[in-house]
């Protein structure tokens, strides 16, 4: 295909060639109607032309564009010019995770938490009846600051569905990467299994610095797949945990029903990794592995290297090695009814005797402290209550939604997008997170469904809504707006989280009236005003807006969960520091002194809070910290994030 370098694609200008693979070629390009840099994806003109592509090629790209993950390649327009589909993506300069690699092993530990969140975006797609089919490090792409973005979603079930290239290799496998391939995607039997095999093969390579199997030709890859046993991660890394290594066994184990049942599995195995957090103490996996790093190679394997058989034997020997391997056990070796939950119950009729099922002992939490990276000393946090802190930071550039455990484990970045999101809070079953944006240009509020990533817009007006916070049933959400039209006046609003029923609750003349927030009880909102003078107070009013009471000098409060004190901060009237007090107003002190503390949350228990601090001055950067209120000194402080996350805002997952 001729280079479309200095041509338009409608309203997309090709700048430059990026990628060129088997399948397409990538340009960065430039949107002259949004001004902004893309890529696009070219498929080539030899994959196109069967007479029903292009149908299925919309309708695949219609697919892809209903993704929305946090770390899923988004998807913006798709055409075609001159008979050649394209997709529109998203431009990111920071390169592909096989750049990264360069044959060396990774840190373990940051290795699974990267992979985490492809895990994580993986599992989003799955839950739409999306396999990717070609995971590799290729296919990772890296944000400015290392976060993971995975592309090329369903581009190879895309080909190798027509039957015109369904051979596009010359090797009868089909399309994809053997060398991250499962065995059992050579003979077209694909689902979400076969994803984590592949993601394993990703895990295994960046721990490790090498693939499990090579060979000099595709179907070669596949028959040691299917035929010799995985070389041992730890005899590549020395050193490797044992708690690494049974990951990695059961995620590339041979059978699919052995493998983690889910692609959630495997990434809440990898966040505990990635967190040292202890995991399930089982038995060791007791699927085929090699005890030493050299290999005899199979006769079969030999013989194809001496061309004694064709490509097509090759294919049949394949067929056959993989029927012989997993076919299902005599009666006499099956499961009895109900040995297995109904969460673990075996797929289809691979599912092996229950002696083959993989099992690993993992080690507890102070035996996995990954080696390659060093962390900094922390004070211990109660393991029985690890929950999500969300929060926003401006690391990226622009203020993102972030959540992370209250261990200090498994970072996830929840919004992507230029604009900025600010002010997160949880809904009561922790499942969804409303906050402030100024995506569309005024700021609005949205909410984001944690788990999948999808968002839906909560207010669209012509005025600026501010500050959510989420009642404890679940039915509304208070914040501030402007929406009143006063000169300069904020006020008090609350909404369905429908987004209906839209009522307003204070009524002032240009005053401020902000940051409200409920008492657990929903009966109650404190909130901060300056109605009483230039200084800022705490007020508390019914959840109606009527009977309006000043408590005390302040700004942002929350009631603590069993809405018997109030936390707030009194960094508006020209002090840093966090207050409590009874929720009447009566017994203020101070509870901390002499650091820039503000943006407080309550943990669930009501024993500790999360606050940010910074050591810079009023405008940071900052650092998320956890108190424990029965030991509040400074010395005995949990530091959540460093100032190179710069997070503010901080709320605990109820």
């Amino acid at each position: 295909m001729a280079s479309l370098i200095g041509q338009s694609l409608g309203r997309y200008h090709i700048l430059e060639t990026i990628g060129e693979g088997g399948m397409a070629v990538v340009y960065k390009a430039f949107d002259t109607r949004l001004e902004r840099e893309v890529a696009i994806k070219v498929i080539l003109p030899y994959r196109t032309h069967a007479e029903n592509f292009l149908k299925r090629f919309q309708r695949e790209a219609r697919a892809l564009a209903s993704l929305s993950h946090p770390n899923i390649l988004k998807v913006f327009d798709f055409g075609e010019h001159e008979g050649m589909p394209y997709l529109v993506m998203e431009y990111l300069p920071g390169g592909t995770l096989k750049q990264k690699l360069v044959g060396q092993p990774q840190s373990w530990g940051e290795s699974a938490r990267l992979l985490a969140h492809v895990a994580h975006a993986l599992e989003a797609a799955h839950r739409q009846g999306i396999i990717h089919r070609d995971v590799k490090p290729s296919n990772i792409l890296l944000t400015r600051t290392g976060e993971p973005l995975l592309a090329d979603f369903g581009i190879a079930k895309l080909v190798e569905s027509d039957e015109s290239t369904a051979d596009l290799t010359g090797s009868g496998v089909g399309i994809g990467t053997p060398e991250y391939m499962a065995p059992e995607q050579g003979l077209g039997q694909v689902d979400e299994r076969s994803d984590v095999y592949a993601l394993g093969v990703v895990f295994y390579e960046m721990v490790t610095g090498s693939k499990p199997y090579s060979a000099t030709t595709p179907m070669a890859v596949l028959l040691k797949k299917s035929t010799e046993p995985l070389p041992r991660p730890s005899l590549l890394a020395p050193g490797l945990p044992q708690a690494v290594e049974n990951v990695l066994l059961k995620a590339l184990a041979r059978v699919p029903s052995e493998r983690y049942t889910s692609m959630g599995d495997f990434a809440r195995a990898l966040e505990q990794l990635a967190g040292g957090a202890p995991l399930t103490d089982e038995s060791p996996p007791t699927a085929p592995v090699e005890k030493t790093v050299s290999r005899q190679p199979w006769l079969a394997l030999g013989v194809i290297g001496a061309g004694l058989l064709t490509v097509c034997a090759a294919g049949v020997i394949l067929v056959l090695a993989w029927q012989f391997i997993f076919k299902s056990p005599p009666a006499s070796e099956a499961p009895p009814a109900g040995a297995f939950p109904a969460s673990q119950t075996p797929r289809g009729p691979d599912t092996p005797a229950a002696s083959r099922t993989p099992t690993p002992t993992l080690v507890p939490a102070q035996a996995v402290a990954d080696t390659h990276t060093s962390t900094p000393t922390r004070s211990p946090t109660p393991a029985q209550d690890i929950r999500w802190i969300a929060f926003n930071s401006r690391r990226a550039g622009n203020a993102d939604i972030y959540i992370i455990k209250s261990d200090g484990s498994s970072l996830r970045q929840l919004t992507t997008r230029s604009s900025h999101e600010l002010y997160p809070s949880w809904s009561p079953d922790g499942k969804y997170i409303v906050y402030q944006t100024n995506n569309g240009g005024d700021q609005e509020l949205e909410i984001i469904n944690v788990e999948t990533g999808e968002i839906r817009a909560l207010t669209r007006n012509e005025c600026d809504d501010f500050g959510p916070h989420w009642s404890p049933d679940g039915e509304w959400i208070v914040f501030y707006s402007n929406c009143d039209g006063e000169s300069g006046s904020r006020e008090i609003y609350k909404i369905r989280a429908n987004g209906n029923e839209r009522q307003q609750l204070t009524f002032t003349s240009s005053q401020n009236n902000w940051f409200p927030s409920w008492s657990p009880d929903g009966k109650k909102i404190t909130f901060s005003s300056n109605r009483a003078g230039s200084k800022y107070s705490i007020y508390v009013m019914n959840a109606d807006g009527s009977n309006v009471q000043q408590l005390a000098p302040g700004c942002v409060s929350y009631f603590s969960p069993d809405g018997s004190q109030i936390l707030f901060g009194v960094y508006c009237n020209d002090t840093d520091e966090l207050r409590l007090m009874n929720a009447d107003g009566s017994n203020q002190r101070a509870i901390t002194s002499g650091y820039e503390c503000k943006n407080a949350t309550w943990s669930r228990d009501g024993r500790r809070i999360a606050f940010q601090e910074s050591s810079a001055g009023k405008d940071g950067p900052f650092s998320i910290w956890i108190m424990s209120l029965d030991a509040p000194d400074p010395s005995n402080w949990f530091r959540l994030t460093d100032n190179s996350i710069n997070g503010s805002s901080p709320a605990w997952q109820p």
